[in-house]
């Protein structure tokens, strides 16, 4: 866990690396593969726990698997000594199960304050159910010494609490997706350089900024779908 004083330390030691990739799809769960093939190709990767990652996005096919687009990145948290460890991935090819995947050069960016985070999916073990699972949570906003915010399960198009699972190996793992509001800039990057729960890298517990016309979006497709269905 990282604390530092100001916004302005936090923002010096932790950077993002967004890397382009050169490949046609990946299955829809790969966290765990793509974290397997990538300490392969540097095992260095592996031992080392200063940083996170975030899944990467596409296009579900119906297949268990995704479609990645011009958009798709893979986004890498690190310190800045350890970014030279990440830049050897590049040109390298990275075997997902059946998929391949090579990583272009990343563009590095500086982790920005916002009001506003959301983890597409927060592991915390023991914890299944989603009352109980977000009390765990603020314990662990708590221990980061986060406070004045809200936060909470939203929910899907069937407004259920959006429960997602992975495999590790050949075990399920519950966990769900969290939003979190009302940050100041210091808890912010606190949050979004330390995460929360396990599995990071893995890409759980990775929080991005989130604008609120995002929210409201997305709770008007929410709308739209449920009255489509």
């Amino acid at each position: 866990m990282l604390a530092l004083s100001s916004t302005k330390d936090l923002t010096k030691t932790y950077w993002e690396l967004r890397y382009p990739l050169v490949g046609k799809s990946l299955p829809a769960d790969h966290g765990h593969r793509l974290y397997g093939a990538m300490s392969r190709i540097r095992p260095a990767i592996h031992e080392s726990n200063s940083w996170r990652m975030a899944t990467i996005s596409g296009v579900l096919n119906g297949k268990g698997e995704i479609i990645l687009t011009e958009y798709s990145r893979l986004r890498i948290r690190t310190e800045w000594e350890q970014i030279p460890l990440f830049l050897r991935l590049v040109q390298k090819l990275l075997k997902v199960g059946k998929h391949s995947l090579v990583l272009e050069p990343p563009e590095i960016h500086p982790i920005r304050p916002s009001k506003i985070l959301k983890a597409r999916l927060v592991v915390i073990k023991g914890f299944k159910e989603p009352e109980p699972f977000i009390g765990a949570v603020k314990y662990h906003l708590q221990k980061l010494g986060i406070e004045n915010y809200e936060t909470y399960v939203p929910t899907n198009a069937s407004d259920e609490p959006d429960r997602k699972i992975i495999k590790v190996h050949q075990h399920k793992v519950v966990g769900f997706g969290v939003l979190v509001t009302g940050l100041n800039a210091l808890d912010s990057i606190t949050l979004q350089i330390n995460g929360c729960g396990g599995k990071a890298k893995m890409g759980c517990g990775f929080f991005s900024p989130v604008s609120s016309l995002d929210l409201q979006e997305n709770e008007g497709d929410k709308e739209q779908e449920s009255s489509n269905a």
